[in-house]
């Protein structure tokens, strides 16, 4: 149940952000360049104690194949955003959360999800 890894090496693949890699080796990448991160999430800036936080989350991702439950605020977008500078807008259930590098951004990547699956 890898749909959120594949989800997402396949967006940023298909805009020429990323090689298509396997999910175990997208995660590596992830935890290797795992740092804080200059972005707003619907229009608020993700707070020092919200870096660490997410900067630990992102430690403790491990086992893959039992899928990965997003969050409103979620700590792999927003190191998605940072690394690949790049804006996400995620429609979950219709309900859409904004997440924004705050540098320079020239894409905007949408995905979607619902309480079982997600996809780009």
């Amino acid at each position: 149940m890898t749909c959120v890894w594949d989800g997402l090496i396949s967006i940023l693949h298909k805009n020429n952000l990323l090689q298509n890699i396997k999910p175990l080796h997208f995660v590596t990448i992830l935890k290797t360049l795992n740092k804080k991160c200059n972005v707003k999430v619907n229009g608020i800036k993700v707070n020092k104690k919200q870096q660490i936080e997410n900067m630990e989350r992102i430690k403790c991702i491990n086992d893959l194949q039992n899928g990965y439950l997003f969050s409103g605020f979620d700590p792999v977008l927003i190191l998605i955003c940072e690394l690949y500078k790049v804006n996400i807008s995620h429609n979950y259930c219709n309900h859409v959360i904004k997440y924004e590098y705050c540098g320079v951004s020239c894409k905007t990547l949408n995905v979607y999800s619902n309480s079982g699956h997600f996809w780009s």
